[in-house]
Parts: structure tokens; C-alpha cells; sequence
């Protein structure tokens, strides 16, 4: 055994060599677990934003769709003589949640209490009715609703910045110039960031 050790230079080297190897590894480690938390300090904000701006844009667009659905139910309503304003409001108020209070006053909901989110939907939209004794296919006119409903970004951090004006570019009008615009709209609750969001919706008439 004596002759094994002095053929690898002795014990105390091989140990050395050893502990030396071990320190190496030791500092390959640090290097490793400080280029991570690197990375991370540099990456985890992007990505945030990154999910953040996903989970806001999903609920902009639901948003939208509610926002047609409540034009196709103020013309529904208007054209059998109903209050078209409180037809809109009923179907945004499920998309009228508020980081603010002001969310109640709506009708009593047999099992569950008053509809929640109705008092902002109340205030934050706004109806606009129109007839036509020409252009529908029936020849008997039709019924036309445009619904504006402000929709409040929720979201923290991204709704600031989705709602910066100088992003205006980045929001969609389409030819029948559905508004997407944000400037201003937050300063009449409070500079909460909003959306202006429209929907619209024409249904013949069926009598003259």
C-alpha cells in the first residue's frame, strides 16, 4: 500500500489535489447561482409585464364582446318599448368591476343579493338610440343602438401603461369606428386607467 501512495507523489499531494478540485467546484457553483439570480433580476420584470398584458388584454376583449351583447339588448329593448338604457347597463355590469367602491345599487337577484357591479355599470355607460323608416330588409325601418361603456383597466401596473397616451397608436378603430381611445377617459373617475369600448347593433322592425 506504502508503494501505491508513493507512486501517486505521496498522500498529503493526493489530498491536496483533491481539496484543490474541490474549491474549484465550490467556485464554479457561486458563479453559476450568481449568473442565475442575474438572470432572474433581469428577466422577471419582462416577464410580469409579459403576463400581466395578457391576462389585461383578455379581459379588454371580453370586455368588447359584453359591450356588443349590451348594443344587441338596448335595441332589443327599445324596439318593444323597454328602457334601453338599463337593458345596456344590466349586461355590463358584469364587466364593470372597479378598483373603487360605487359597484351596488342594482336589482335584487333572488339567492344572491343585489347585482354586483351595476352601479358603475350606471355610470360609466351610456346609451344611444336611433330609427330608421328605411334600409332594413323587411322595408318597415329598424332600430339602431350604439353602446359606449368605459371599461376600467384593473389589472396593476400594466393598466398604467396601456392606458398612457402616447400609446393611442396601438389601439385597433376599425372601419365602422368602434372606439378604442384612451385619452382622457380615466380623469372622470378619479384616473382610474380606462377604455372607451363601443358596440353596435340595428334590428328591423317588424311593423311600420
Amino acid at each position: 500500500m506504502g508503494d501505491f501512495w508513493e507512486g501517486l507523489g505521496g498522500a498529503e499531494k493526493v489530498c491536496g489535489g483533491l481539496e484543490f478540485l474541490q474549491n474549484i467546484g465550490a467556485r464554479v457553483m457561486r458563479r453559476e447561482d450568481g449568473q442565475a439570480m442575474v438572470e432572474f433580476v433581469l428577466v422577471f420584470p419582462v416577464q410580469l409585464l409579459f403576463t400581466l398584458g395578457i391576462i389585461q388584454i383578455c379581459l379588454l376583449f371580453i370586455g368588447k364582446q359584453i359591450t356588443e351583447y349590451a348594443a344587441f339588448c338596448a335595441a332589443r329593448a327599445a324596439l318593444v318599448g323597454e328602457d334601453a338604457k338599463k337593458a345596456a347597463v344590466l349586461a355590463c355590469s358584469t364587466v364593470a368591476f372597479s378598483r373603487r367602491s360605487g359597484g351596488g345599487g342594482g336589482p335584487q337577484l333572488a339567492g344572491w343579493g343585489r347585482l354586483a357591479g351595476y352601479g358603475n355599470a350606471e355610470r360609466k355607460t351610456q346609451v344611444y338610440i336611433t330609427t330608421s323608416s328605411v334600409g332594413s330588409l323587411l322595408g318597415r325601418g329598424e332600430v339602431r343602438a350604439s353602446v359606449r361603456h368605459d371599461f376600467e383597466l384593473v389589472i396593476p401596473v400594466i393598466g398604467e401603461v396601456l392606458a398612457n397616451p402616447y400609446l393611442n397608436f396601438l389601439w385597433i378603430t376599425t372601419p365602422r369606428s368602434e372606439n378604442w381611445d384612451v385619452s382622457r377617459v380615466g380623469d372622470r373617475y378619479g384616473g382610474a386607467p380606462h377604455v372607451s369600448l363601443w358596440g353596435y347593433c340595428a334590428l328591423p322592425k317588424p311593423w311600420r
